[in-house]
């Protein structure tokens, strides 16, 4: 049975002596011994699976006070109820640590749990897996069990945080999936940056701003230098943010739509998909676990949240199934990779459904040059595409109407003969008629044949022909 004040003295001595040996060596997480960390982790692990043996609400919730996030212990008393459902009298364990990793303010511990329940007059065993986060401060003064995805077969109970062993294997299997960085964009947004990230995965940070920035794997560190925080013009700090807006300008995203904050930080990012004067333009949903009913869609960008650090975190939906999703996200365990993450998970707090069916309008198009080319660059983003042309006229005079910047230009036209005369046809609508005008012939070989000087017609000839498409110059307006 649990013992709640051996284990407060437990929790409390290993604090200590955590504070102890910071404030004589005064290092950081990154510093400290893994045997160290370790240490922490199995007494936090310790306090929480006692609780699991605990039969009473409160008991729970002071047991798990300061050891486990306010989600999670809402989850475990959801639990408690699950117990109470199945008339379970005594609960006993063990627990036995299978794998441990830690990041920058982050780890994940696979954990087995051996748990025996007294049923009436029965003994029921089972082996239940643990997929438990954690959080920690820089200098690992302070811990938090974040979530704990598990599924426990005698109550039936589902952790908010539990995913399918289907999936597991699913997201597993796409951390190393690889796509030509060539991705061939398509036009539909959502899609265009699931595919660019897509093919980002496995891309490992650097200690350090080296000359293999662009290589995926040479130089593995944990500095935060990517070569997306080289294009952002931030490098050397976190970085999920930053693949985002990197992700969204391959796609050829207008930054109106997925913005490129001065400093990359995700609560510039979330707050601008927030509309507090206008719900209908609200383009962002709390997660369930913050009371919202929203189902993300493919491209949708989620948010996160680490309670121990008060870090927040942000990633793009590549997947979703009934009640779950799979991301793509970068500065996640120090690389780019794909995980499952259930809708009810405590650490989510919310999505992003950004406007992409209005990403081509936002765009801010500039010309380069109408008389050589219809080619345009947006000036936010450095999107190019190639302009259509429709045509305006009044009376005999066209004109045509850029698409992408509006401006209005002279008509591309071609000149249509005959025998006598030769006049303007526009190539955008084919009206023609218009500036008819008699032939400048010039004489060939002392009069065998005459040539128009302006047309070409040729007087062995009598058909009519057209000629290729001439673009006045100089234009209006170009």
């Amino acid at each position: 049975m649990f013992n709640r004040n051996r284990k407060m003295f437990r929790l409390i001595s290993i604090l200590l002596c955590t504070l102890v040996v910071l404030s004589q060596y005064s290092v950081m997480a990154s510093d400290l011994s893994i045997e160290f960390k370790e240490i922490v982790l199995q007494d936090a692990l310790q306090c929480y699976f006692d609780s699991r043996c605990v039969l009473n609400a409160d008991q729970i919730i002071s047991a798990l006070d300061g050891i486990a996030e306010p989600g999670l212990i809402n989850d475990e008393l959801k639990r408690f109820d699950a117990v109470e459902d199945e008339s379970v009298s005594a609960i006993t364990n063990s627990y036995v640590l299978v794998s441990c990793s830690f990041y920058d303010d982050e780890g994940i511990a696979i954990v087995t749990e051996n748990i025996s329940y007294s049923v009436s007059d029965s003994t029921h065993n089972d082996t239940i897996t643990h997929n438990i986060t954690f959080g920690y401060t820089s200098d690992f003064s302070s811990f938090l069990i974040l979530s704990d995805g598990y599924f426990e077969p005698l109550l039936e109970f589902k952790s908010c945080s539990y995913v399918s062993s289907s999936s597991v294997t699913n997201s597993m299997n796409s951390r190393t999936t690889t796509v030509d960085d060539g991705v061939s964009l398509t036009g539909d947004y959502a899609y265009d940056i699931v595919q660019v990230a897509v093919a980002e995965l496995g891309y490992l940070e650097k200690d350090e701003a080296t000359d293999n920035l662009d290589d995926k794997t040479a130089d593995a560190g944990w500095g935060n230098y990517t070569k997306y925080g080289r294009w952002y013009g931030w490098n050397g700090d976190s970085w999920c943010s930053i693949f985002v807006a990197w992700c969204a300008n391959q796609a050829g995203i207008s930054t109106s739509v997925i913005p490129k904050n001065r400093y990359g930080r995700v609560r510039e990012k979330k707050a601008f998909f927030i509309d507090e004067n206008d719900e209908d333009n609200d383009l962002y949903y709390e997660s369930f676990s913050q009371g919202g009913t929203y189902i993300p869609k493919i491209g949708d960008l989620f948010f996160t949240l680490n309670a121990a650090t008060g870090q927040n975190h942000i990633g793009i939906v590549r997947s979703v199934s009934e009640n779950e999703f799979i991301t793509i996200e970068g500065n996640k365990q120090n690389q780019v990779l794909s995980r499952t993450m259930s809708f009810t998970d405590n650490m989510l707090v919310g999505f992003a459904s950004p406007a992409y069916t209005t990403a081509e309008s936002a765009h801010d198009y500039q010309c380069i040059d109408h008389s050589s080319s219809l080619a345009h660059t947006c000036k936010n983003c450095g999107k190019e595409a190639t302009a259509t042309l429709s045509c305006s006229h009044e009376g005999t005079k066209h004109q045509s109407i850029c698409s992408l910047c509006n401006d209005t230009i002279s008509a591309p036209y071609r000149l249509v003969y005959d025998a006598t005369n030769h006049w303007k046809q526009c190539t955008i609508c084919d009206n023609e008629n218009w500036d008819i005008v008699l032939h400048a012939l010039r004489p060939v070989n002392g009069g065998e044949y005459y040539v128009c000087r302006m047309c070409n017609y040729d007087s062995r000839v009598i058909v009519i022909n057209k000629l290729p498409i001439l673009i006045p110059s100089p234009l209006e307006g170009a």
